[in-house]
């Protein structure tokens, strides 16, 4: 059953890592989205341990493209970020629709990308559907 749509946004993001990549090794990500005059920076961290769903996230918003480091100091990646540098390693521009379904007691958001993705000079085009669990038990997911 539907339960909510918004209107389509165009949202460019852009992730950073070190030049040596240490946040992904460590199973984070960084990022810096703009949709509309809103600038929001998220940093995620993969939940291994507590299955697949589970995964820390914070968000903060900011007011430039580029990541606030200051904004991390109370996560788990502070450590790895101290006196290092980040540096775009790719860029994502799609026009995005969202839907909200409740689906067997799950609350599911359902996101649609359509856009390009930006690396290195290269762009390629991308489509992605993504399923995010906002309440209840993933199994209606599969």
């Amino acid at each position: 059953m539907l339960r909510s749509d918004r209107q389509p946004e165009h949202e460019v993001t852009t992730y950073f890592d070190t030049p040596a990549g240490d946040l992904l090794r460590q199973a984070f990500s960084l990022r810096v989205r703009v949709i509309g005059t809103q600038r929001v920076q998220t940093l995620k961290l993969r939940g291994d341990q507590a299955g697949p769903f589970a995964r820390g996230e914070w968000e903060w918003p900011v007011g430039s493209d580029r990541p606030d480091l200051d904004l991390l100091a109370d996560t788990p990646a502070a450590s790895l970020l101290q006196a290092k540098e980040l540096e775009p390693v790719f860029t994502t521009d799609v026009q995005r629709s969202v839907r909200t379904v409740q689906q067997d007691g799950a609350t599911i958001e359902v996101a649609v990308d359509r856009g390009r993705v930006i690396a290195g000079g290269t762009a390629e085009e991308i489509r992605e559907v993504e399923l995010e669990l906002k309440a209840g038990d993933p199994e209606p997911m599969y």
